[in-house]
C-alpha cells in the first residue's frame, strides 16, 4: 500500500459505509405511483366541476348580455326586438327596425352586441333588392353569445337544402342558437297591426 503523506488511513468507529448508493425499491416506487394516481383521481372530478361551473357562468353571462342588448334596442328604437317575418327570412339592414324588418330578435340586437358589420352585411342600399348570397353568409356565421358552452360550441351544423329562404339561399351548413325568445301571439299577417298599438 502506498502511503501518501498527510492522509490518515484509520477507520472511524461507529460510521457504517455502504458500497451502493441509496435508491427506491420497486415496492416504494409502486406505492408512490398509487398515491399519485389516487390524488389525480380525487382532483379530476373537482377540476371538471370547476370547468362546468365556468361554462354555466358563461351561459348566464350570455343571457345577461342578450337582455342588455334588448334593453338598449328598446331605449334606442323605442320598442323591443320583434320576431321578424319567420324562419324563412334573414335580416336586411336596409329595411330598418320594426314590422318591416324580416330578421328576428337575434338579428335585431346585433348592433347592440358589437356586431354592426354582421348586421350590415345584407345592406346594399336598395330596399327593393335582396342579396341572397349575403343572407347565406349571415346564416353561416356562428356567434359565441348565441351558444351556451355547457351545451355545444359555436360551429356550423348540417341542415336541409331542399327549401329556400325568403331572402336567402339556404346553405348546406348553418349556425344555430341555444337561446329563443317569446314575441307574443301575433301571427305574420298581424304584424302591421301592432305598429299602431
Amino acid at each position: 500500500m502506498n502511503h501518501v503523506p498527510g492522509i490518515s488511513y484509520f477507520k472511524i468507529r461507529g460510521v457504517k459505509t455502504r458500497s451502493s448508493r441509496a435508491a427506491f425499491t420497486l415496492v416504494e416506487l409502486l406505492v408512490v405511483i398509487a398515491i399519485i394516481g389516487m390524488l389525480v383521481g380525487l382532483l379530476l372530478p373537482a377540476v371538471q366541476q370547476a370547468r362546468e361551473a365556468a361554462r354555466v357562468m358563461q351561459c348566464s353571462n350570455n343571457l345577461k348580455q342578450i337582455g342588455l342588448a334588448c334593453l338598449n334596442h328598446e331605449s334606442t328604437i323605442k320598442f323591443y326586438p320583434n320576431s321578424g317575418w319567420g324562419y324563412a327570412w334573414v335580416g336586411d339592414s336596409d329595411l330598418g327596425m320594426g314590422w318591416k324588418q324580416p330578421g328576428g330578435w337575434s338579428y335585431q340586437i346585433l348592433p347592440f352586441m358589437e356586431q354592426q358589420a354582421l348586421y350590415s352585411i345584407m345592406g346594399d342600399g336598395d330596399m327593393s333588392t335582396m342579396n341572397k348570397a349575403a343572407g347565406s353568409t349571415l346564416l353561416q356565421t356562428p356567434l359565441a353569445f348565441l351558444h351556451c358552452p355547457s351545451r355545444r360550441t359555436p360551429k356550423l351544423y348540417d341542415g336541409s337544402t331542399t327549401d329556400t329562404g325568403g331572402n336567402y339561399t339556404r346553405p348546406a351548413q348553418r349556425a344555430k342558437s341555444d337561446y329563443a325568445s317569446c314575441m307574443g301571439d301575433y301571427g305574420y299577417g298581424q304584424l302591421e297591426d301592432i305598429r299602431t298599438a
